[in-house]
């Protein structure tokens, strides 16, 4: 048994689950129950990046079905879900679908790889992120991959350009909708003992319909700053730019769930 109780700014959330693997045809398999219930200030922007007032929302989420590690941190979990919200405007909805679900974490416990989809009769939404990390004469280089896609999204279920990150020049959880393609770089240069340099570059697009990849609707970015790995997790203190004149400064204290 689990239990994770998270309070942030604009998200409050308690997460429980349970957990217990059993043989099944000479191959061990976890049967899974995780539910959640949160509360969240979405983050709203103009089309020029000015903020607009919060959206207020609750969610509350089920998951009953089976998980298998896949070895080396791959892990996949496949079942059913029932997921119930309200949103900014007090509609209330909910519906049940089933999930897929591919992870692969990394030493430092966070998803290089990230695949789910998620499929109900009326809301559908698929994501994947890939941000594998390799070393080349000391540098640390981390490529990053960011696909959505989604049909009738909840506003906290939309997909903001760049994730938790953000995009570089943009405020974070700005260009929120139902697509999102995202390809950046970023690099890690060590300086002196606990300190590095960071670079990422990044081009992506958002949109609330129509196709995924499309010539319209991208803007480019780039940011750089000054970080370290501390026990409580990475710090970060970078300024971004990104085309049409746009600028943010990104500070990260910790890790980020």
């Amino acid at each position: 048994g689990s239990a994770a109780l998270y309070l942030g700014e604009l998200r409050r959330e308690l997460a429980v689950g349970f957990r217990r693997p059993y043989q099944l045809g000479g191959r061990l398999v976890t049967p899974t129950v995780t539910a959640g219930i949160a509360t969240e200030g979405v983050r709203r922007f103009d089309s020029a990046g000015g903020e607009l007032a919060t959206g207020e929302t609750r969610e509350a989420r089920g998951f009953v079905g089976l998980e298998r590690s896949l070895g080396k941190g791959w892990l996949l979990a496949l079942g059913g879900t029932l997921t119930a919200w309200r949103d900014p405007a007090r509609v209330s909805a909910h519906v049940f679908g089933g999930r897929a679900r591919l992870t692969r974490s990394s030493e430092t416990a966070e998803q290089p790889v990230l695949a789910e989809a998620e499929l109900s009769r009326t809301m559908r939404r698929a994501a994947l992120v890939a941000a594998p990390a390799m070393r080349v004469r000391g540098v640390t280089l981390r490529p990053i991959v960011r696909l959505g896609w989604g049909r009738q999204l909840p506003l906290q279920f939309a997909f903001p350009l760049g994730g938790t990150d953000g995009f570089p020049g943009l405020h974070i959880g700005e260009r929120r909708g139902g697509r999102e393609a995202m390809a950046g770089l970023g690099a890690t240069i060590p300086l002196r003992g606990p300190l590095v340099v960071v670079i990422e570059s990044a081009v992506g697009r958002s949109a609330d319909g129509g196709p995924l990849l499309t010539s319209h609707g991208w803007v480019a970015g780039a940011r750089a700053g000054i970080g370290a790995d501390t026990p409580v997790g990475p710090m970060r203190f970078e300024y971004g730019r990104a085309t049409g004149g746009r600028d943010a400064l990104l500070v990260r204290l910790g890790r980020w769930f």
